[in-house]
């Protein structure tokens, strides 16, 4: 009996041998298959709503595969999906007929989505989205079931047409509490937008749920001092709705082209945006601001080369776009508040469109600036609060070069004054005159 279960021990062990040793050629055999590759290719077609593809398979191991790369086009959430150099830990259940890749390494992974309003998400059961070979049904001995458990991407790509971001690293896994979800992690490269400056990404944390991103945190830098925070949700083929906060950014990178050398400075503020909307605050410290047409006539005017080039020492405004950034959408500026200490204090708001401007900002100025303009005081700074002379300016015309009424009310009132002081010299001459020869004169002359 026991020369017996040695035997059988003996057998058991060479039949587990060679049933490893067959595993191991099956796989090897099965991974370098076309069969192995076109189930892929489906299982990948399936799970993106794509047209996707991968070159030739190479088995590194026993567990371990190799491609040169695969490329997925017309996405349910990307226009152009591009993996390249990726190895996967895979495990296969024979018995289960699953396949389960514990870990896939992307060397470089570019992601192109959709521009907003150009996305139409196909049917998950599209059968035209998927290649010919990817629809037939699964044949015997092929997993059935497929399970990804975790990606890192030493080399990430992101293009959304508004923006960019390059050369990040990233790591995705799904949630143990909640299977249908991903969660994303990230580290490093730039962040490029039409807004703001090129930003360094220090980090940022996401999750994927039912096609969309939810950017949960992001840590972002620019220059020496410049910081931002962003959240948000994106959805393939919408601008998304996200929620900013930054301090010390230059003022240039926000600013149109035509005010980027008019005003220096550092921006913080807040912004939120929901499609084409958005509103926000802002802030600026450290700031000048300078070549201002405005400026430069109040300037001559009143003979103060401070105008020219101002000092800001506070400045703050509440902005809000509407109809987006092309033709027909607006930017409203309002609860302006610009001020150069002791010198001039401007508030209102006005409204940017199609690249006019178009409203009414009070002007304050020091009393001792309008020392040298005639009826300035009396006619045109009327009202007195916070230590400065006030005045309605009307803004309109070329954002660029803007048109104002106070020039053109200060020069009136500056001929009035001249004219009422002509008048007052001729009456006092005239007064003098007759003070004389009244005495002489039969009767008393009306007025004197």
């Amino acid at each position: 009996m026991k020369r017996f279960s040695l035997w059988f021990l003996a057998i058991l062990a060479v039949l587990a041998i060679g049933a490893a040793l067959g595993f191991r050629l099956w796989f090897a055999s099965f991974l370098k298959s076309e069969r192995c590759r076109l189930w892929l290719n489906g299982m990948a077609s399936r799970a993106l709503h794509a047209r996707g593809e991968f070159t030739p398979l190479q088995p590194q191991s026993a567990q371990s595969i190799y491609t040169d790369g695969f490329v997925a086009r017309d996405g349910a959430a990307f226009s152009l999906l591009q993996a390249d150099q990726i190895r996967a830990d895979v495990r296969f259940g024979f018995w289960a007929r699953s396949c389960s890749v514990e870990h896939l390494d992307i060397a470089r992974l570019r992601l192109r989505l959709p521009a907003p309003g150009a996305f139409t998400p196909p049917p998950p059961a599209a059968g035209a989205e998927i290649p010919e070979a990817a629809r037939r049904p699964v044949e015997p001995g092929e997993p059935a079931r497929f399970a990804l458990r975790r990606l890192t991407v030493a080399d990430f790509d992101l293009d959304w047409g508004a923006g960019e971001l390059r050369g990040s690293r990233l790591t995705a896994w799904p949630d143990t509490a909640n299977p249908a979800q991903w969660l994303i992690s990230g580290q490093g490269g730039t962040l490029k937008t039409a807004f703001g400056p090129q930003w360094r990404v220090e980090s940022f944390e996401a999750r994927r749920r039912d096609g969309a991103i939810y950017l949960t945190d992001s840590r972002l830098r620019a220059g020496e001092a410049a910081e931002a925070s962003v959240q948000g949700e994106f959805a393939p083929g919408t601008p998304g709705k996200y929620e900013a906060t930054f301090s010390g950014v230059p003022a240039g990178s926000l600013l149109p082209p035509d005010w980027r050398a008019r005003l220096t400075g550092k921006l913080s503020g807040t912004l939120k945006a929901d499609g084409s909307a958005l509103q926000g605050s802002v802030q600026l410290s450290d700031g000048e601001l300078s070549a201002l047409p405005l400026l430069d006539r109040i300037a001559a005017l009143t003979h103060t080369d401070g105008f020219r080039r101002m000092r800001i020492h506070r400045g703050s405004a509440q902005i809000e776009r509407s109809g987006g950034s092309g033709p027909g959408g607006a930017v409203r500026v309002s609860q302006v508040v610009v001020e150069s200490n002791g010198l001039l204090r401007v508030e209102g708001g006005f409204t940017l469109r199609d690249g006019t401007i178009d409203g009414t900002v009070q002007v304050g100025v020091a009393p001792a600036t309008l020392q040298w303009i005639p009826g300035a005081r009396e006619k045109v700074f009327t009202a007195s609060r916070d230590g400065y002379l006030w005045t309605p300016v009307r803004l309109s015309g070329p954002a660029d070069h803007p048109s104002e009424d106070l020039t053109a009310r200060v020069a009136a009132a500056a001929v009035d004054q001249s004219v009422d002081a002509v008048k007052e010299s001729v009456r006092e001459n005239a007064k003098g005159v007759l003070d004389l020869v009244t005495p002489m004169l039969p009767v008393k002359v009306p007025g004197w």
